[in-house]
């Protein structure tokens, strides 16, 4: 997948999903979530992560990997209730190329910000989760007059760009927050490219 590709689909879920496609995505069957010690998990061959109590995994939208929606979520918000939103959390993949992680995110972030005058970084961080470096970008979006906050997460192996776009309403970020970050903490590779 070429950046140009990569930084449209990041903004195409971001905005698509804001804009009330979420909640429909958890009414398409899907296969038996995985419990590995008492643990719900999204898994395939690639990846695993978790699957937090309460939520269901959904039929990913085109060029995303994974998604996964609290589906019982109680929205309070007149705007998001109208769009049927719910927070969620979604997995795409891309590749290095020949571009260093730096360069990577740089770009990431160029294209985020070129992409949408009403989304703004507000928050940079990396850390590293099993052995490998993790980037966070902190998101506020504000689409159809409803403000959302995002947490990406990119989480970089060899030549493999992981990333999770966890998002939820501004007013539930607080609630929402820790989980966000265990999510990605959770997050597994499998295989090594």
């Amino acid at each position: 997948m070429n950046k140009k590709t990569l930084i449209t689909l990041i903004m195409i879920l971001l905005i698509a999903f804001a804009a009330g496609g979420v909640y429909y995505f958890i009414l398409a069957p899907k296969e038996p979530i995985e419990e590995t010690d008492g643990k719900k998990e999204i898994s395939n061959d690639q990846f695993s992560v978790k699957l937090p109590e309460g939520w269901q995994e959904g039929t990913p939208p085109a060029g995303s990997l994974a998604i996964a929606i609290n589906s019982s979520e109680e929205i309070t918000d007149p705007k998001a209730q109208e769009i049927n939103f719910r927070s969620y959390y979604s997995i795409i993949q891309d590749v290095l190329g020949d571009m260093t992680k730096e360069e990577y995110i740089e770009k990431v972030k160029e294209s985020l910000m070129q992409s949408s005058g009403d989304l703004k970084i507000i928050k940079e961080e990396t850390t590293t989760i099993n052995n490998r470096p993790v980037y966070y970008l902190h998101l506020r979006l504000i689409q159809q007059e409803i403000n959302f906050r995002v947490l990406l997460s990119l989480i970089i192996d060899q030549s493999n760009v992981w990333i999770i776009s966890s998002n939820t309403l501004e007013e539930n970020w607080e609630q929402y927050r820790d989980l966000f970050y265990n999510i990605s903490e959770s997050f597994q590779i499998k295989v090594d490219n």
